[in-house]
C-alpha cells in the first residue's frame, strides 16, 4: 500500500515527506516518549497512584489539563490507569501490567509543525514523569 501511495504521490511530484508534511500542518506535529519508573515494592507504585488520584496536576508542562480516572469508567476502558490532558499534551500513566513499574506515556503536539516547541512540551513532560518517583521513593540517590 506504500509503495502504490508512493508511485501515486511521484505521479503528482509529490514525495511521502511532502504527505507527512501536509498531515503535521493539518493536524500538528506529534511528538512522544515513554518513561518507566522501577518499584523494588508494588506499594510503592499503589501509593503514587493514590497520590495522583487524590492530587492530580492541574498543569502540565505550563498548560492547564483535565484529569480522567479510567479506573471509573464503567466500559470497556475500565483500567488502572489516569489520563492527563491539554490543549497540545496528553500523559497516560499506569502500573506495568507484567512488572513492578510505574510507566508513563507522554504526547505532545505542534500546531503548524513547530518541532521545538513540541520538543520542549515533551522534555518538561519527561521532567514531570520522572519527579513521580519522590512520591513514594523520595529523591533519587546522588
Amino acid at each position: 500500500m506504500v509503495a502504490d501511495y508512493a508511485a501515486e504521490l511521484k505521479a503528482s511530484g509529490r514525495s511521502l515527506a511532502d504527505a507527512l508534511d501536509a498531515l503535521h500542518r493539518e493536524f500538528g506535529l506529534h511528538v512522544g516518549d515513554q518513561v518507566s519508573i522501577r518499584a523494588t515494592d508494588p506499594a510503592q507504585i499503589d501509593s503514587i497512584m493514590a497520590g495522583l488520584r487524590a492530587d492530580p496536576p492541574s498543569e502540565l508542562a505550563s498548560e492547564p489539563v483535565t484529569a480522567t480516572d479510567l479506573a471509573t469508567d464503567p466500559g470497556p476502558l475500565n483500567t488502572d490507569a489516569l489520563v492527563f490532558e491539554g490543549a497540545t499534551v496528553r500523559v497516560v500513566v499506569r502500573p506495568s501490567g507484567t512488572e513492578p513499574k510505574l510507566k508513563c506515556y507522554l504526547e505532545s503536539v505542534a500546531r503548524g509543525g513547530e518541532r521545538g516547541a513540541a520538543s520542549a512540551s515533551l522534555e518538561a513532560l519527561r521532567h514531570w514523569a520522572g519527579n513521580l518517583r519522590n512520591r513514594a521513593f523520595g529523591p533519587a540517590p546522588e
